[in-house]
């Protein structure tokens, strides 16, 4: 079912005054590196995130991921720019909602 599908991004980061900076950088680079993210669709169904690793999928694949272009139809787009601005109030508004 992928009906309002609702896409979601991750970042990776590394905590200020982090001991093992050099080690984070490093497994940044190889998690987000396009190979590394092809073979995760291996073993569940994620798309990549990044257009360079689907060059590294197996064929079969993206038929079967969120970002397949019939999947993609009826998504919902998130609209940061309308949080970004509204901040907390449309969270405090459904939350006084709810205990009405």
């Amino acid at each position: 079912m992928w009906d309002g599908q609702l896409p979601i991004e991750d970042f990776w980061v590394i905590p200020k005054g982090s001991l093992r900076q050099d080690d984070a950088y490093k497994f940044i680079g190889f998690a987000a590196a396009p190979r590394a993210k092809a073979e995760l669709t291996r073993y569940i169904p994620y798309s990549p995130g990044t257009t360079d690793a689907i060059a590294f999928v197996d064929p079969a694949v993206p038929p079967h991921l969120p970002t397949a272009p019939a999947h993609k139809v009826n998504a919902m787009v998130p609209n940061y720019a309308f949080w970004a601005e509204k901040g907390d109030e449309p969270g405090q508004r459904f939350t006084a909602w709810l205990a009405k």
